[in-house]
């Protein structure tokens, strides 16, 4: 009989043609951030996407360059469409570039081998652009000069002070 159907259990698989979407962590998400670059690196298997205009334009390098010193970047990140999965959300945070080493070495370098009471206008400005220099670009400059002159700017501080501290006896 053709219309004969055996007795038995039977499995189905129905094909939707959707893709699951993917999902990137932000705590997956690390930044180097330079003056003229920031690194992203992302802890997954996942090909990915980086944007640093906010996800209006997207490379697949992890390093977003041409960037301006002391400007603040909308960093977006988004795991790219596979064959198995969708495109994932985005994530996105501000990230601000260092200031420029060359710039504060330049300044460093303007110094002898001591702070002078001359000096202390000069000397705070280039320490407030030491502050403003991303963590990736401190390794670029003159660590040891640098350490010579906070030693000679805190013996001078120490020794106005004193003079001071002596004036008002």
């Amino acid at each position: 009989d053709d219309n004969y159907v055996e007795s038995g259990v039977f499995s189905m698989t129905v094909t939707t043609g959707k893709k699951v979407a993917a999902v990137l962590d932000p705590d997956d998400i690390t930044y180097t951030v330079y003056y003229n670059r920031i690194v992203v690196t992302v802890d997954g298997d996942d090909s990915y996407a980086y944007s640093k205009d906010g996800g209006k334009t997207w490379q697949d390098s992890n390093t977003l360059s041409g960037l301006k010193a002391n400007t603040e970047y909308s960093v977006s990140v988004k795991i790219k469409e596979s064959a198995s999965s969708g495109e994932s959300n985005v994530v996105t945070k501000k990230i601000a570039t260092g200031g420029d080493p060359a710039a504060f070495n330049d300044a460093l370098n303007s110094f002898g081998d001591t702070v002078t009471a001359a000096d202390l206008d000069k000397y705070e400005a280039m320490m407030d652009a030491y502050d403003k220099l991303a963590d990736g670009d401190k390794a670029a400059i003159d660590s040891a000069k640098l350490e010579k002159l906070q030693s000679s700017y805190k013996a001078l501080v120490a020794e106005v002070n004193g003079d001071v501290i002596a004036a008002q006896n």
